[in-house]
């Protein structure tokens, strides 16, 4: 057993990383699936695991506090398809929670900050990191304790900021990525909650074979049925590696008028400043994948879902931010903004 540690977001920090003042997907859940119906059907661990999602670490800075370490950026997306499959994590005798243990093959002492997530108040995320880590590694894992408040097609962003070491073997970082849906044994979010006892089940998302560069940025997409993670905005069919086709719009009615994605810049943040992000156009009342990028992480540092209004339209200052130079943009369902600079 892993003697672990709690470090709980407060309401506050959540709250200031929701998407606009409600919930990340924009509007109201919609009717949740009744939970007969994910009781009648077979709930199983396996079966309510996400089915797509990435991980990826980008370079910020050489630390001047610790000569030896560098400070990144560590950002994971995760998505389920299936609501039904949300619904289980609350279906049975015994409730089940989310973890995902990002495991660093190297034993160090850990520095975490920063903390953001798309992740509804609701879903009450949590970071669990071990007082002490058995020789050899150190985990950096999370942790969601009612996936159940969840939508399904939404892709929800957990990302903080973290030392590592400068001087990796082969001058690259790699991390062993493993989904876990296991028990809740209590009623209070946190490690001390769950997993201490019962079954639970583990998925292999990315293992030390995709690599980060140690002074550059990456990101790796994993998926369920797919036999190992692919670069990101990649897929891999037959065994070769292509671009994926940009995805749709989609939803409801075509828009009555061309989707726009515009970026300015927003309220000073940790590092730098907020995106101020305005998308007009869309379709209603539909959800809309939105990704943060920069000149220093040009694929994309940061995911986000926004929700539509009425009128094909959604804005948000409260998500991503990038203190580095010199230009930031977005892009929404593939379509990308204009560049600014700061």
């Amino acid at each position: 057993m892993r003697y672990k540690l709690l470090l709980a977001l407060t309401g506050a920090a959540v709250a200031a990383v929701a998407v606009g003042a409600a919930a990340p997907s924009g509007g109201g859940r919609p009717a949740p699936i009744q939970l007969a119906a994910a009781a009648q059907q077979t709930c199983t661990m396996a079966g309510s695991q996400p089915d797509s999602g990435t991980i990826s670490l980008k370079f910020l800075r050489r630390s001047t506090q610790n000569s030896d370490r560098n400070d990144y950026l560590l950002t994971s997306t995760f998505k389920w398809n299936s609501q039904a499959a949300l619904e289980c994590f609350q279906a049975g005798v015994v409730d089940w929670a989310y973890e995902q243990n990002i495991t660093y093959g190297t034993q160090f002492d850990r520095k975490i900050w920063g903390e953001q997530t798309s992740l509804p108040a609701a879903a009450r995320f949590y970071l669990d990191t071990t007082v002490s880590d058995r020789a050899g590694i150190t985990g950096l894992d999370f942790g969601a304790f009612r996936p159940d408040k969840l939508i399904a097609g939404n892709q929800y962003a957990v990302s903080y900021r973290l030392l590592l070491p400068n001087n990796p073997p082969n001058n690259a970082h790699s991390f062993y990525v493993v989904g876990e849906v296991l028990e809740r044994n209590c009623s209070k979010a946190g490690p001390w909650c769950v997993g201490l006892r019962g079954p639970r089940h583990s998925a292999t998302l990315a293992g030390y074979s995709r690599t980060f560069d140690a002074y550059g940025s990456g990101c790796w997409a994993w998926a369920k049925g797919r036999n190992a993670p692919v670069s990101c905005g990649s897929t891999t069919t037959g065994g070769t590696q292509t671009t994926a086709a940009a995805p749709p719009i989609g939803g409801g009615e075509a828009p009555a008028k061309p989707a726009t994605v515009t970026l300015a810049r927003g309220p000073a943040a940790p590092s730098g400043y907020r995106y101020a992000i305005t998308i007009s156009g869309f379709n209603p009342n539909a959800t809309v994948t939105v990704t943060c990028h920069d000149s220093v992480d040009p694929g994309g540092f940061y995911a986000l879902s926004l929700r539509t209004d009425g009128g094909g339209n959604v804005a948000t200052a409260t998500q991503c931010y990038s203190g580095d130079h010199p230009d930031h943009w977005v892009r929404a369902n593939g379509i990308e903004s204009n560049h600014v600079t700061w």
